[in-house]
């Protein structure tokens, strides 16, 4: 029972909130784990069965992200006004047909085609639409269910890293990628029928929207427009470095002087650090705005690099450089998935995260090849100084964005 002048209750269509919160934690983490981290176990693998470059096997990915870039914001629009349900089922379909194909592909045409089917999934099997359909289902639980979500799919690289050098040798990478791919039909398929309100449960919830505690966005429609510039520009370059040298950790330590066991090790320890920043902003009560976390994530990322490019690499500055590196790419995806909510509000929270998507995913798919490409051009040590500098502007565009958001609007003081 309500009493007169309380918001009224969320229509969910019958699904409970901590099912679908539990539900898309994990396929959000089957999701990440088994399409875009696999590249950097069965890279060299891959090169060697299609006889092609570092640079071709990993357009794998700029190939994913570039159509999920394309694709995005249409996408968010339609899950505003549709709900998540259906979407995701078909991006579970599209995700075990894509990994299919890779793991199937005599050439690299037909490699980069299961790249493009991926691509087409992203949007619809990941982040955009998981993360639209928590704002859609938990209300104004909105924020906090968003950090617990980001805490246990941020495991992913750290399962299934370790999963697939243990499945590597046993199975090699085409068979590990057929069994990913029937972890998408048997698996994320089923639990986003099951835990995601049907459509008319969706529409009913947008016939009631005048009587729910709706979240509105801190930003009039007429400053929308710069925010999003500035948003973009500073997430985009963060994710250059994030996204670009990620899945480089292995071989990048390695050609610094690791050994292969301490390289990957060390790297999988990337999940765990971005795991417990999410964990820290979880146990604060999320309190703190999406603006404060993203410049201390930014700030966070050029000082990773400080301690191995001064000293070198040894265990111990590697450590410190997945430490730094790990907490800053934690905080920032908490700031990626909340910046829209916290700016435009939950009503368009699709719409304009399907917005950011694009400019994202665009440099996100560039900057593995690119960093392949430095890394086998210029070294490990000039690929890290490269990193420095693209994260420092990053830094540069987050102030900015956090001082508009500050300012009053034109003609008032």
């Amino acid at each position: 029972m309500t009493t007169q002048g309380d918001p009224a209750p969320e229509p969910t269509g019958g699904v409970s909130r901590l099912r679908t919160l539990c539900g898309l934690a994990l396929t959000q983490m089957i999701g990440w784990g088994t399409t875009f981290y696999p590249i950097a176990i069965i890279g060299r693998a891959v090169e060697h069965d299609l006889g092609a470059s570092r640079e071709l096997v990993y357009a794998g990915l700029t190939v994913m992200l570039t159509v999920s870039a394309l694709i995005a914001p249409r996408i968010g629009r339609r899950l505003d006004r549709e709900g998540a349900r259906f979407i995701m089922m078909a991006g579970s379909l599209l995700s075990g047909a894509g990994l299919a194909v890779v793991a199937l592909a005599p050439d690299l045409v037909t490699y980069l085609l299961g790249w493009v089917l991926l691509g087409l999934m992203m949007p619809m099997a990941l982040t955009l639409s998981a993360f639209t359909a928590i704002t859609q289902v938990m209300g104004a639980g909105t924020r906090r269910a968003i950090t617990l979500m980001t805490f246990f799919t941020g495991l992913a690289s750290t399962i299934f890293w370790p999963l697939m050098q243990v499945l590597m040798p046993l199975l090699g990478w085409r068979l590990m990628l057929l069994v990913f791919a029937a972890a998408q039909f048997l698996i994320c398929l089923p639990i986003h029928w099951w835990v995601l309100p049907s459509p008319a449960a969706h529409r009913h919830r947008l016939t009631m929207a005048n009587s729910l505690a709706d979240q509105p966005g801190i930003l009039d429609p007429a400053k929308r427009l710069p925010a999003l510039i500035l948003a973009a520009t500073a997430t985009s370059l963060h994710g250059i470095v994030g996204w670009g040298l990620a899945l480089h950790f292995i071989e990048m330590f390695k050609s610094l002087g690791l050994a292969e066991t301490v390289a990957v090790t060390i790297a999988s320890l990337n999940g765990i650090m971005q795991v417990s920043a999410r964990l820290a902003d979880f146990v604060s009560g999320s309190r703190h705005s999406p603006l404060v976390i993203g410049v201390i994530a930014v700030a966070l990322q050029p000082l990773a690099f400080i301690a191995i490019l001064a000293i070198g690499a040894t265990p111990v500055t590697a450590f410190l450089f997945i430490l730094g590196y790990g907490i800053s790419a934690g905080l920032m995806t908490i700031v990626r998935v909340t910046l829209p909510l916290h700016l435009f509000g939950r009503a368009v929270y699709g719409t304009y995260a399907g917005r950011l998507t694009l400019p994202q995913n665009i440099v996100f798919g560039i900057a593995p090849v690119v960093f392949a490409a430095i890394l086998d051009q210029g070294g490990p040590v000039f690929a890290l100084w490269t990193a420095l500098a693209t994260s420092l502007g990053g830094v540069i565009a987050m102030l900015a964005l956090s001082h508009y958001t500050r300012a009053p609007p034109l003609g008032q003081t």
